[in-house]
């Protein structure tokens, strides 16, 4: 995780439940105000 500021960049993998529960616990942890997510075309 890479914070900066009041950006967060968390970089993740679709298939790894342990990024599931980071991402689960970032936000828990934060309370962000906005969430963006990046897709690649074929998860669009």
């Amino acid at each position: 995780m890479k914070s900066h500021k009041n950006l967060t960049i968390l970089g993740t993998s679709h298939i790894a439940k342990e990024s599931i529960n980071e991402v689960r616990e970032a936000i828990l942890k934060e309370r962000p105000d906005i969430i963006a997510l990046e897709l690649d075309k074929s998860r669009f």
